[in-house]
C-alpha cells in the first residue's frame, strides 16, 4: 500500500506542499504538413532527425516531424544519409506519403511498421536491404516499387500490408525472408524471379486474392506447377495459392507439405494426398473454410482418411479435422492423441463428440474431454453464447478455444492451474476475463487477438504470462498485473492500442521485450516493487514508469523511457478551511488515470481508516470536501493508491 497522510484538526492551517513532475504529451500535426514542408529551412528540417555516425555517413534512428508528405534528406548536417535505422519510423500515424533517398541503402527492423496512414512510398535506387518487418501492417499502403539492386527482403517485411494490389520483386533479390509477404490479402499474383536463392516459410501465407505464384525457369532452387510454389525437384510442395478454388490433387512424386501449405486457402474444397507423402509440416490445412474432404491413398505409408478427416496410418492421431465440416463430429475410438490446431478454423462445428468406447478421451455438452475430464481438449468453435468449465478440470489445452467467435463469457473455476498455448486466441467475442487464483501460468498466445476483451482481471496465484498471450487484445484500457507474478514475457500485451495505464506487481522481476510495445495509448506504468530486468523497447515512447519510494534498483529511465515517483500529493493551495461549517477541503493531483482513494480516522492509535472517497484522476486532479467532522474532537484524512 501506498499512502501520504495528511493530518488535520479543525483549525489546521498548512499541510506539506508537495508538487509533481509535468507529464510529457506530444502532439502530432498534419493538416498543413505540405506547406510547412516548403517553407522550412534546411535546418528545421534537418532537426526532425535524430542520427547517430557510422565512419562518415549517418543513420537515422528517429523520426520527429508532423508527417504527411515525407521527404527524407540525403544530407543531414554536412553527411550522407545511408540508412534508417530499427524502428526509426515506426507507429508514426501521420505519416500520408514519403519518399527515401538514393543514399539511403539499408531499411532497419520495423523502419516503418504500423505507419497506419502510409499509401505510398518512393525508395531510392541505392537501397540494398529491406530490413525484418520494414512495413510490417501498413495497412493502407498501396503503391510502393522494390529498385533494382536490393538483395534482401526480410522476414515480415510487408507483413499485413492489407491493401498492397501488387509488387514486383526485382532479379537482383536473393532471400525473401519468412512471412514478407503474409497477409497482403489484395495480392493477386507473384513472380520469384532466377536468383532468389532462399524463401522462408509462410512467405504467402493467408494471401486469400492471389491466384498463381510464378517462378521463373531459371531458378535453381524454386518452381511452380499450375500457380503452386515448389521446390526445384517438385518433391516438397511449399505454398498454395489463396485463392485456388476446387478440387486440388497434390502431384505424385510429392514427399513433403510443408508447414501452413494450404492455410486459409478458403475457396480449395477437397485435396487428395498421393502414397508419396511421407511428411506434412504443421496446420497444412487449417482454416480451408470449404474444405470438407482430405482424401489419402490407400498406398500411403504414413497417413491415412477417414470420413474426409486426416490421420496417421493406424488412425491413432487425428492430425486434421477439414475446417469445412459442420454439425457435430465424432472422434473415432481408435484415436489415442490429437494433434493440437486438429480442429483450428472450424467455425462449422457446433458440437465435438468422443466415440463412447474410447479409452482416451470423454465429452460432455459437445466439448471434447481428456478421460479424466481433468483437461479441456477442443471446445466447439461454432458454438454460442457463454461456457463454464467443469470444476474437474485443472488444464486448458493448447488451441481448447481457440477461434471461437460467438464465445461471449467464460467462467474458469479455482481447479484450473494453467492455460495452454493459444487456449482462447482469436475469441473475437469475449468481453470479460476473469483469472481465478488456482491459476499460475498463462501460456504464449493463451488471449491473442481477443479483440473484444474489455475487463481483465488477474488472480493472486498468478507467477508467468507468457510470449503474446494478451497481444492485440484491442479493447483493453487497463491493466493491473497481481504481486504473485514474476515474469511476462516478450510482447505479452503488444498492440494492445487502448491501455492507457499499467500496475506492476510488486514481485515482477522480468519484463521481456516489446511487452508493451505499441500501446500507444499507454502513458503511466505504476512499478509496486524493485525495478524489473526489462528487454528492449518494453513500453512506448510516450510513457512514464512511476516508482514507490524506498524500492530499489531505479534509475532515471526503465527500458528507454523515464521514471518518477509514484506519490499521489495533496496541494497546499487548495487546502481552504472553514470554522462556520467544521469542515474543510483540499485538492490532490497524481498521474493521469491514477486511483486514488481518501480515507479518514478519528484515533491513529487504532490504526482504523474509513474509505469516503475514491476517484480515478482522469485529469491528473481531484478535489475532495468535508461539510463537517463527526463527533470527535479530531479527524484525520489520508489519501492513498491501491
Amino acid at each position: 500500500m501506498n499512502s501520504l497522510q495528511l493530518l488535520l484538526s479543525p483549525r489546521s492551517k498548512k499541510p506539506l506542499d508537495n508538487h509533481l513532475p509535468d507529464l510529457r504529451s506530444r502532439r502530432l500535426l498534419s493538416c498543413v504538413l505540405p506547406l510547412l514542408l516548403c517553407t522550412l529551412p534546411v535546418a528545421a528540417v534537418e532537426a526532425q532527425y535524430t542520427c547517430v555516425t557510422n565512419n562518415g555517413t549517418l543513420t537515422i534512428e528517429q523520426y520527429s516531424g508532423p508527417g504527411g508528405t515525407v521527404i527524407v534528406p540525403a544530407i543531414i548536417t554536412g553527411l550522407p544519409v545511408d540508412a534508417i535505422g530499427d524502428q526509426a519510423f515506426a507507429f508514426t500515424t501521420s505519416i500520408t506519403n514519403i519518399t527515401i533517398p538514393d543514399s539511403v541503402q539499408s531499411l532497419g527492423s520495423g523502419a516503418f511498421l504500423d505507419c497506419a496512414s502510409l499509401t505510398s512510398v518512393q525508395v531510392g535506387a541505392g537501397l540494398k536491404n529491406i530490413g525484418n518487418q520494414a512495413f510490417m501492417n501498413c495497412s493502407v499502403l498501396t503503391n510502393i516499387a522494390i529498385p533494382s539492386g536490393v538483395t534482401n527482403i526480410g522476414q515480415e517485411a510487408f507483413y499485413g500490408c492489407t491493401a498492397l494490389p501488387a509488387i514486383s520483386i526485382p532479379s537482383t533479390v536473393t532471400n525473401i525472408g519468412p512471412g514478407a509477404f503474409s497477409w497482403c490479402v489484395t495480392l493477386t499474383s507473384m513472380t520469384i524471379p532466377a536468383n532468389v536463392a532462399s524463401l522462408g516459410q509462410f512467405v504467402f501465407d493467408s494471401c486469400g486474392n492471389l491466384t498463381a505464384i510464378t517462378v521463373d525457369p531459371l531458378n535453381p532452387s524454386y518452381s511452380s506447377q499450375a500457380g503452386v510454389l515448389f521446390d526445384k525437384a517438385q518433391t516438397t510442395l511449399l505454398q498454395c495459392p489463396g485463392a485456388k478454388t476446387g478440387t486440388y490433387a497434390v502431384p505424385n512424386g510429392v514427399t513433403t507439405i510443408a508447414p501452413s501449405a494450404f492455410r486459409n486457402c478458403n475457396g480449395v474444397t477437397s485435396i487428395s494426398i498421393p502414397n508419396s507423402v511421407t511428411n506434412i509440416g504443421n496446420s497444412a490445412f487449417d482454416s480451408c473454410a470449404s474444405l470438407t474432404s482430405i482424401s489419402v491413398n490407400q498406398l500411403n505409408s504414413r497417413y491415412s482418411s477417414l470420413a474426409g478427416a486426416l490421420f496417421d496410418k493406424s488412425q491413432s492421431t487425428l492430425i486434421q479435422c477439414p475446417a469445412g465440416l459442420a454439425g457435430t463430429y465424432v472422434v473415432p475410438a481408435t484415436v489415442t492423441n490429437i494433434v493440437a490446431t486438429a480442429f483450428v478454423g472450424c467455425a462449422g462445428l457446433t458440437a465435438i463428440n468422443a466415440s463412447t468406447n474410447s479409452s482416451s478421451y470423454s465429452s460432455s455438452g459437445g466439448v471434447l474431454f481428456d478421460k479424466a475430464k481433468s483437461t479441456v481438449i477442443q471446445y466447439p468453435a461454432g458454438a454460442s453464447g457463454s461456457y463454464t468449465i467443469p470444476s474437474t478440470v485443472t488444464h486448458l489445452g493448447s488451441y481448447a478455444f481457440a477461434f471461437s467467435p460467438l464465445l461471449t463469457g467464460i467462467t474458469i473455476p479455482a481447479t484450473v492451474q494453467s492455460v495452454g498455448l493459444a487456449a482462447f486466441a482469436g475469441c473475437t467475442g469475449l468481453t470479460n476475463l476473469s483469472i481465478p487464483d488456482s491459476v499460475v501460468s498463462i501460456g504464449d498466445e493463451a488471449f491473442e487477438a481477443c479483440e473484444s476483451l474489455s475487463q481483465l482481471s488477474f488472480g493472486k496465484g498468478l507467477t508467468n504470462i507468457g510470449l503474446y498471450a494478451f497481444f492485440e487484445c484491442t479493447s483493453l484500457t487497463n491493466i493491473v498485473l497481481p504481486d504473485g507474478l514474476t515474469t511476462l514475457g516478450d510482447r505479452a500485451f503488444e498492440s494492445c492500442s487502448s491501455v492507457q495505464t499499467v500496475t506492476l506487481g510488486k514481485n515482477l522481476s522480468s519484463i521481456g521485450s516489446f511487452t508493451f510495445g505499441f500501446c500507444g495509448n499507454l502513458t503511466n506504468v505504476f512499478a509496486k516493487g524493485n525495478a524489473p530486468s526489462v528487454g528492449s523497447a518494453t513500453f512506448p515512447s510516450g510513457a512514464t514508469v512511476y516508482r514507490l519510494y524506498g524500492t530499489k534498483g531505479w534509475s532515471s529511465t526503465l527500458s528507454g523511457v523515464p521514471t518518477a515517483l509514484w506519490n499521489p500529493l495533496i496541494q497546499t493551495a487548495a487546502l481552504r478551511p472553514s470554522l462556520a461549517t467544521n469542515g474543510f477541503a483540499f485538492s490532490y493531483s497524481g498521474p493521469t488515470n491514477l486511483a486514488v482513494i481518501v480515507e479518514f480516522s478519528s484515533d491513529l492509535s487504532k490504526s482504523k481508516w474509513t474509505p469516503v472517497q475514491t476517484n480515478i484522476l482522469s485529469g491528473g486532479a481531484a478535489s475532495f470536501k468535508a461539510l463537517r467532522l463527526t463527533n470527535a474532537p479530531v479527524g484525520f484524512y489520508r489519501i492513498r493508491c491501491p
